[in-house]
């Protein structure tokens, strides 16, 4: 089984998402339905 690493592209969402993850202003949704009307808008 052949060991990948991640890319620097991979690496950077990464650390995006958990930066996104830790700010409490960073939107949520409970639902795709809430997603998609807030994409509407």
């Amino acid at each position: 089984m052949k060991n990948h690493e991640p890319n620097q592209t991979t690496i950077e969402a990464i650390e995006e998402g958990k930066q996104m993850l830790d700010d409490p202003n960073t939107p949520s949704y409970s639902t795709t339905e809430e997603l998609i009307t807030a994409l509407d808008k």
